[in-house]
């Protein structure tokens, strides 16, 4: 055996010798494994494998978060759908309460975490966002505050806007049932819905002042939704032309979204049911006829706009709870009581909801002019006919019926009242 062996080497030697070039190592041929072929779909795999990693990587979205109040909870990750919430993934999160999720979204949208005593925390997420979630201590107590996610970040500085405001009012309900055997109770009451009405008012505004820095924000579809205690923020019968705005801008950077989508759904259905309507208050230009109004006043007998027909009439839309509404009373009555014997009147609709609350503004404000309410609030037809958007809101019609001006100011009321005894 050994004998063979030596053989065989010997042989191998001579082989080795009679194909090397003189004065040259003898190259040893790579293994036909490597050959240039097989190297090319080798290094053809590799970049396939390296760009499809890449790729998840820039579509797949990372959350890492610490927050005091998950600890040793369970947190779930929801994805809210136009009509649903769906369980996507849930984890235990640590002593300190870090936690964290991944995952591939297959369109931007919205994802909730959600801890078991319900406390929540809403993404606005992008494909390939990486996310981090942190509890930070402020004077006020402890927020929430997001990075890496420009919509999260946009809708959380929003939220914890709206929760402080939320608090605000926690406190004044406190005030409210404590004063409930006090003899000025009615009074207290009109004055903290007026507080009450100030907040709804800041909150509004901070919210419009939010989506018109990017219209074509994501998040502008839960803030446009969003409600304060139990009042809407914005309503699309209220602020339809606003609510397009952001249709606009959502549906041309997000064509296929199907959240945006079924927000342009919903907006060409109210276009198309109310046309109508949107034209009309389209045309309340000075030149036009002021459609007609019928509501009930106080006492709840109807009153027509049209009746004061041969007289100069300031169409005045105002409420109870809205502070500047009450100084437009206050400036108003010495105009009125100045110029009512020259065939002048006012002609006032309220929005409020309750009758009583509107009462009380009218006797304390002395608003002794044509006062009516159908009592639903922003959402009365005659609001939405005049395409009421702000508060209190004015229109100056002519003894013939005619728009002169909308919101005119208090100089220009009296030349004209002047002018047109």
């Amino acid at each position: 055996m050994e004998r063979s062996l030596f053989m065989i080497r010997n042989k191998m030697q001579q082989i080795v010798r009679r194909n090397s070039l003189p004065g040259k190592h003898t190259r040893v041929k790579p293994y036909s494994g490597f050959s240039k072929g097989r190297l090319l779909l080798g290094f053809l795999f590799f970049a396939v494998c390296f760009f499809t990693s890449c790729h998840s990587n820039k579509s797949g979205v990372q959350v890492n978060g610490q927050v005091a109040g998950f600890a040793h909870q369970k947190i779930e990750l929801y994805q809210l759908q136009a009509e649903n919430f769906a369980l996507l993934n849930s984890v235990n999160a640590g002593n300190d309460g870090r936690f964290s999720f991944s995952f591939e979204p297959e369109e931007s949208g919205f994802y909730i975490l959600q801890s078991p005593d319900q406390k929540r925390i809403t993404l606005v997420v992008e494909k390939g966002e990486s996310i981090t979630i942190r509890e930070e201590k402020t004077p006020s107590g402890n927020t929430i505050s997001i990075h890496g996610s420009p919509g999260s970040e946009t809708y959380r500085t929003f939220e914890n806007h709206l929760q402080k405001g939320l608090q605000t009012i926690d406190s004044l309900r406190v005030v409210l049932m404590n004063s409930r055997d006090r003899k000025e109770f009615s009074e207290i009451r009109l004055t903290l819905d007026s507080l009450f009405n100030q907040l709804y008012l800041e909150q509004q505004q901070m919210a419009t002042k939010t989506i018109k820095s990017d219209f074509s924000s994501l998040a502008n579809l839960l803030i446009v939704n969003k409600n304060f205690t139990n009042r809407p923020l914005f309503t699309i019968q209220r602020n339809f032309d606003f609510f397009a705005q952001i249709d606009s801008a959502l549906h041309l950077k997000y064509p296929q979204n199907s959240l945006v989508i079924d927000f342009h759904n919903k907006i060409e259905s109210y276009r198309e049911k109310n046309r109508e309507t949107l034209a009309k208050a389209r045309q309340l230009q000075p030149g036009t006829t002021a459609p007609d109004l019928e509501l009930p006043n106080a006492a709840g007998l109807p009153v027509k706009l049209s009746s004061l027909r041969g007289k100069t009439v300031l169409l005045y839309f105002w409420a109870a709870w809205n502070p500047p509404s009450r100084e437009g009373n206050l400036n108003l009555t010495n105009i009125y009581n100045q110029f009512k014997t020259n065939n002048f009147e006012i002609y006032a609709v309220s929005l409020d909801e309750d009758a009583s609350l509107w009462k009380s503004a009218i006797k304390k404000d002395k608003a002794y002019w044509i006062q009516v309410c159908d009592l639903k609030s922003v959402n009365s037809q005659a609001a939405i006919v005049y395409g009421v958007q702000n508060l209190p809101q004015t229109f100056l019609i002519d003894k013939t019926g005619v728009l002169q001006a909308k919101n005119p100011s208090l100089e220009a009321l009296k030349a004209f009242l002047q002018k047109n005894k």
